[in-house]
This record gives structure tokens, sequence and C-alpha cells, in this order.
């Protein structure tokens, strides 16, 4: 990666940055905004959630087809948002059971039937991670559970997808080269292969996600440039078929519509629903001149590639951060962010906006008075309701909330 400043600059750029993170994911949720505003649901969800210790207990939301939201606490809870009641609720799998794994980490998957649940754990010394896949169908019977351990040595979740259709599960190995396994059969295809020699067009995949239920796969990587003097590699951006056999690359440059210095990239985030025919080309940060200056660094663009069309539409963003809390909607038509209105400010008020994802026209944003400290969960666009979909906490409670917008006939 291009590096155009010395180091230390950059360093004390992310030591800040990891302060204003800290805070900026506290965030202040109204009772109701003015008369103007929507009208917005808002619904504690203390029912159906057990006693719990807000630090040292883990639970995650994640929001499902046909208004639905799956909740994991100690057990596993659906939610039926229209009628607010349990449909389905399970134990967790005895697998999990250990007492020694203190820290657990969700990503949840819609599938064709069901849900595919990634896990990973970690030991109270820290020295040992499990990763795992579990396979639920909709009425929460476990279908199928997989040691992720016994395919790669790197203990982290973030290098598996898996496809629409619950079987193709593909992931990265520690070579960089990318597989497909049949969970049905157990066998392994090798789809990608870094090329081991250093040559012009070389590339490798650093990350990726599955899009169009996984017959397209969305990567970033890096790619080998020796002609280049300010560095030997370019970040890209790829298009690859389930197969491997149909690969486009876009150089990180293309994408450039503003002359500033830039972090690494952002936290991996589920924020692309692998049903979307498109993907999010989400660029790295800015670093400002001033290190003090946080309220004038530049918003940034996203990115929107439909793998279907070969377009690329780009959104501007009107805040800096805005892309931590974001969500593209099942069939790529809409974005929705939330985001502090002023992230150096405690108790500022929120801002949810959402998108176009086709025109990057800004459709709607809805702006909630502060007043108390919540902190965002989770964040969802329903194209079927045209609203967004949130869970928030705030001290021991959590609360689900629902803002309609309007697309004025687009």
């Amino acid at each position: 990666m291009k590096i155009t400043k010395p180091m230390k600059k950059l360093k004390h750029f992310l030591s800040v940055m990891t302060l204003v993170l800290a805070v900026s994911v506290i965030l202040s949720f109204p009772a109701l905004a003015d008369e103007g505003a929507p009208a917005i649901r808002v619904q504690n969800l203390a029912e159906f959630i057990p006693e719990r210790d807000p630090i040292a207990d883990q639970i995650s939301f994640t929001f499902l087809s046909n208004d639905r939201l799956l909740i994991l606490s100690d057990r596993i809870s659906l939610i039926g948002l229209d009628s607010f009641e349990i449909v389905n609720e399970a134990p967790f799998p005895e697998s999990l059971s250990d007492p020694e794994m203190i820290f657990r980490s969700d990503r949840v998957q819609e599938l064709e039937t069901g849900f595919g649940w990634f896990v990973e754990r970690l030991r109270e010394n820290f020295f040992q991670t499990k990763i795992a896949l579990y396979q639920y169908d909709d009425s929460l019977s476990l279908i199928r559970e997989t040691d992720l351990n016994q395919i790669i040595d790197v203990p982290t979740t973030i290098l598996f997808g898996l496809a629409q259709n619950g079987v193709d599960l593909f992931y990265k190995s520690d070579s960089m080269d990318l597989f497909r396994r049949n969970l049905d059969t157990g066998e392994d295809t090798l789809i990608f292969e870094m090329d081991s020699e250093l040559k012009p067009g070389v590339f490798g995949v650093n990350g990726f996600r599955l899009i169009r239920s996984g017959e397209t796969i969305f990567f970033e990587g890096s790619q080998y440039v020796p002609d280049d003097p300010d560095h030997t590699t370019n970040q890209i951006y790829g298009m690859m078929s389930a197969d491997g056999e149909a690969i486009t690359i876009k150089d990180e440059k293309d994408f450039s519509r503003v002359d500033y210095e830039s972090s690494s990239s952002g936290p991996f985030s589920d924020h692309t629903p692998v049903t979307s025919p498109a993907a999010l080309i989400i660029l790295p940060d800015p670093i400002p001149e001033d290190m003090d200056d946080f309220k004038n660094i530049p918003a940034k663009s996203l990115f929107v590639w439909n793998a279907e069309t070969g377009e690329i539409s780009e959104i501007p963003l009107r805040q800096f951060l805005e892309d931590r809390q974001m969500a593209l909607s099942a069939r790529g038509n809409y974005l929705a962010t939330a985001t502090k209105e002023d992230f150096t400010e405690e108790s500022s008020p929120i801002v949810v906006r959402v998108y176009d994802a086709k025109s990057g026209r800004e459709l709607a944003s809805h702006t909630f008075p502060s007043g108390d400290k919540y902190f965002i969960q989770t964040i969802a666009v329903c194209e079927e309701t045209q609203s967004v979909k949130l869970i928030y906490a705030e001290a021991k409670d959590f609360y689900y909330a629902e803002i309609p917008f309007e697309t004025n006939g687009e």
C-alpha cells in the first residue's frame, strides 16, 4: 500500500481514531423527533432477553427476512417483529457449553431455509480460539455443525463465506488461495491460486464476501506493480465467479475522488447481504493534516458495484465515519447509515440516512434529539416496508426502532 507521510503521523492518527470510535458508538437516541418526522416505532426487547451483566454477557441481533429478528443471548430466540412475539426458541448447541471460552463473537447469514451462524470463542487465557459454523432451519432445529478449526489454521470466521444454499462454504487459506467446500460431501475445490512468481498483474486476495446468493465473490486484494516508483503493490477490488473462471479487477485509483492521505480500511462488518447483486467498495479513511481537527475531515464516497450489470455508482457520504454503521438492502437498492451528528460530542443526536444505491442520491435523513446515551447494535434497511430497522442499547435494556422513509417514486 502507498505510504505518503511518515509512519509516526499514521500511528498517531490511528491512536486518536481509537478514542474517537470508542466514544462514537455511544449514540443519542430520541423519544421522538419533531412533528414533521415520520412515525417511529420503538419497543423494548426486555421480555425476550434474560437478566444479564451488560459487560460480561454477550448478545447479538440479526434482522432476517419476513420481519423477523434473531437474538443470540444465552439461547436462540426468533422474534416476529409484526406481532412482537417469540416465533421459536432453542437452547445453544452442546458444543458451546465450554465455560472456559469466555468471549463469543457471532456472525449470522440468512440461507434459503434457515440461517448459518458463524461463532468465534476465545479461551480465558487468550491462547486459543475456537471457530464453528452452525446451521439451523426456520424452526430452530440444528441441521449441521462444522468445526472450522479443522479447515484453516488461522482461527477467524471472516475468512469464510457461506452460499445461500447452505452447502457451498468458501474460505481463504493461509497461502491466500480460495477454496470451496461442499458441506454435504466434504470435498474441497481450489477456485483461485495465487501465482508464486512475482510478475506484472499477479495479485492476492486479502478478504472477500459473497454476493448474488454465492454465485459471485467480491474481493479486496493487492496486485504486483513492479514499475511503480512509490510502491510495489496496488490495492484492488475484484469480482470472481464461484468457480474462479471469470475475474474482473478494478484498481483503487479508479475510485479516488479526493486527494488526501488515507489510513487502512475500516473494520470488517456484515453490511452486504449475500442476496445482493451488488457489493460495496469502501475506500480507506482520510488522515487529516491537523490531528485535532476531526470536524473538518472530508466525508468519503462509497461505491456500489453491480455484478449483474457491471455498473458502478457513487454514494457521496455526508459525514466522516458514516460508514461505521451501515447496511445495504437485500436486493442492493438502498443503503442506510446511522452516525452521530457530531461524533466529538458524547450526547450529540444521531442521524439516520437512506441513499439510493443506483443514483447515490440521499432519499431521507432523520435526526433524533439528544438526551440519553445509547449504543447502536445493528442496522438494516428493508425494501418491502421501506424502513430502516435499528437495535440500540441503553444501560441493560435493548430497544427495537423502525423508521419509515419515502422514495418519491424512485
